[in-house]
């Protein structure tokens, strides 16, 4: 059996109050995280733990049973807190898109590290700026499927990217999930035989 849980992303107007909150608070693991989605992380785990338990029961002990995450903006964000805590069944796997930081930490052990998806021209995943002690997460590629290359000392750029793509209303296309999917599926387009290859290689867990 596999779960997929997807956290929603920015919704309401409530949710930016939950994005700004970005003073830290450590969380049950021991890790600072951003306020504001820990506390909507520690929210949901225990509505999450909740329906496990009371739909799935026993099937959650058996091997064969396999969870993972996925979120999109601030989904991602409280999708990759809620993979660092203890759930009634294993965790296998989170994979976020768009994400901001979390945290200050980036090398989370074995199954804690989320996998994150983003690019150049989307300012979220570079929000709350390093000055307030967050750090990019240690996996991260590009929609295009291209290794991230960290922007550095030229991240003032991209804010002010930002600002302008605001005016020019290209903030919703830069960082809208409906384009990610889009990007991220062309590969399958070019290669209609990928599901055969990784099935070959013994990857068979990737969700098509």
């Amino acid at each position: 059996m596999r779960l997929l849980i997807g956290v929603r992303g920015t919704q309401f107007a409530y949710d930016w109050l939950i994005n700004v909150n970005v003073f830290k608070r450590r969380g049950e693991s021991g890790t600072s995280f951003h306020r504001g989605f820990l506390r909507e992380a520690e929210k949901l785990a225990e509505a999450v733990n909740d329906r496990l338990l009371t739909q799935y029961g026993k099937q959650l002990t058996r091997k064969n049973c396999a969870i993972y995450l996925a979120g999109h903006s601030l989904g991602g964000a409280v999708a990759a807190i809620l993979n660092q805590m203890q759930f009634r069944a294993s965790i296998h796997g989170c994979y976020i898109f768009a994400t901001p930081r979390i945290s200050e930490e980036t090398h989370f052990a074995g199954n804690y590290q989320p996998f994150q998806t983003r690019r150049d021209l989307d300012i979220i995943p570079h929000c709350p700026p390093r000055l307030f002690g967050y750090s990019d997460f240690a996996q991260q590629v590009m929609s295009t499927g291209q290794p991230y290359v960290p922007a550095g000392g030229i991240e003032l750029y991209f804010f002010a990217s930002w600002l302008l793509s605001l005016a020019l209303n290209q903030f919703p296309k830069n960082h809208s999930m409906e384009r990610y999917r889009l990007e991220v599926l062309e590969p399958f387009k070019q290669h209609p035989d990928i599901s055969r290859r990784w099935k070959q290689l013994g990857v068979e867990d990737i969700p098509l």
